[in-house]
C-alpha cells in the first residue's frame, strides 16, 4: 500500500484484526462490504475473472470487490475503517484494551452461510471453516478432496483463507497436497499471501510450498503478497537453491 500514511495503515491493520471478534454479529452484506473494501485497499482493482453463475458465494465476493473499481486504496482503507466504526463505535478502545484477536483475518470468508448448518449435518469442509480442530483431527477420510461448488477449493485452501495456522498444520500432518490448485489455479500459498496471513505463509514455506506455481491469471503467490514482511519471506524462499 504505497503512498498511504503509516498511521492510517496501522489503523487499517487494527480494524482488520478486530473483525473476528464481531463476525458472529455481522450480516452477510456487512461481510461482503468488508471483503470488497479490504481487497481494494490491499490489491487495488479487481483483476480476477468473474466466477461462473453457479458459483454463488464466489460471484458475490467478486461483485463486491469489482464494484469498487478505480477507488483509491486510501479511500478504500478509510471506507473500511468507517464501516467498522459505524458497526462497532468503540472498536479502537477494545483494540487498545487487548480484546481484539491478533493477526489478520480474511474477510473473504462468508462464515455466516455455514453457521446455519446443523452440527450433525456438517462435513469436513464445514469443520475446517469453523476452525473445529478436534473434528478435523479425528477425520480419517481423503484430505485432498475439493469442493466444486466453491471453485474447486480444497481443505487447505479454506484453512489458509481463514488464517488458521493450527488447522493448516493439522492438514499438512495428514498428508494434504500442499500445492493443490483450485479452479483458478491458486494454491493455499496464493490465499495466505493475498490475505496477509504471515504465520500461515511462514508455515507453508517451511513445508516447501512451491512459490513458483502460476494461477490461471498468470500470478505467482508473491504477486499477491500483502505486506512487506510476507514479501521478504517469499524473497528468502526464492533465494534457497
Amino acid at each position: 500500500m504505497e503512498n498511504v500514511d503509516e498511521e492510517l495503515k496501522a489503523r487499517f491493520a487494527s480494524a482488520a484484526s478486530y473483525l473476528p471478534s464481531i463476525v458472529p454479529s455481522l450480516t452477510p452484506e456487512d461481510l461482503l462490504k468488508f471483503y470488497g473494501l479490504y481487497k481494494q485497499a490491499t490489491l487495488g482493482n479487481c483483476f480476477t475473472p468473474k466466477p461462473n453463475w453457479y458459483q454463488f458465494e464466489s460471484k458475490q465476493k467478486w461483485e463486491s470487490w469489482n464494484s469498487l473499481q478505480n477507488m483509491a486504496r486510501e479511500d478504500a482503507i478509510n471506507g473500511y475503517i468507517d464501516l467498522m466504526t459505524s458497526i462497532a463505535p468503540d472498536w479502537e478502545k477494545d483494540v487498545d484494551g487487548g480484546s481484539a484477536t491478533s493477526g489478520w483475518v480474511s474477510v473473504s470468508t462468508m462464515a455466516d452461510s455455514d453457521s446455519e448448518v446443523d452440527e450433525v449435518d456438517k462435513d469436513v469442509f464445514d469443520h475446517v471453516k469453523d476452525g473445529n480442530l478436534e473434528k478435523v483431527i479425528s477425520y480419517d477420510g481423503d484430505v485432498n478432496i475439493v469442493d466444486e461448488e466453491d471453485d474447486g477449493m480444497g481443505l487447505l485452501h479454506w484453512a489458509a483463507d481463514r488464517g488458521n495456522v493450527d488447522m493448516v498444520k493439522c492438514l499438512l500432518d495428514k498428508g494434504v497436497n500442499i500445492n493443490m490448485q483450485d479452479g483458478q489455479g491458486q494454491t493455499a500459498l496464493h490465499y495466505a499471501c493475498s490475505c496477509g496471513h504471515f504465520d500461515v505463509v511462514q508455515l507453508l514455506l517451511s513445508n516447501k510450498a512451491d512459490v513458483h506455481v502460476t494461477c490461471s491469471e498468470g500470478f505467482v503467490p508473491g504477486d499477491l503478497a500483502d505486506g512487506d514482511d510476507i514479501k521478504k519471506l517469499l524473497n528468502s524462499a526464492n533465494d534457497v537453491p
